[in-house]
């Protein structure tokens, strides 16, 4: 899994190549990152209690993606 709080970003490349792995990317809802991953994998940017919520609801999910690209890691 891998966290980018960024408060700024573009499409960094850490994410995609994260995503290339199949690893789930949870990330502040900001720039490029909003425009590519899923809205539930997003938080808004310092809102830690948001932060706190995602990051349980993607470890909780049974969600086919989730568990596909976490199988691979």
């Amino acid at each position: 899994m891998l966290l980018i709080p960024s408060k700024f970003e573009g499409v960094p490349l850490t994410m995609l190549e994260a995503m290339a792995r199949e690893l789930p990317v949870i990330a502040s809802n900001v720039d490029g990152m909003a425009e590519i991953l899923p809205q539930s994998w997003l938080f808004p940017y310092g809102d830690c209690a948001a932060l706190v919520d995602t990051l349980r609801r993607v470890r909780n999910s049974d969600n086919a993606l989730y568990w596909k690209q976490t199988e691979s890691a």
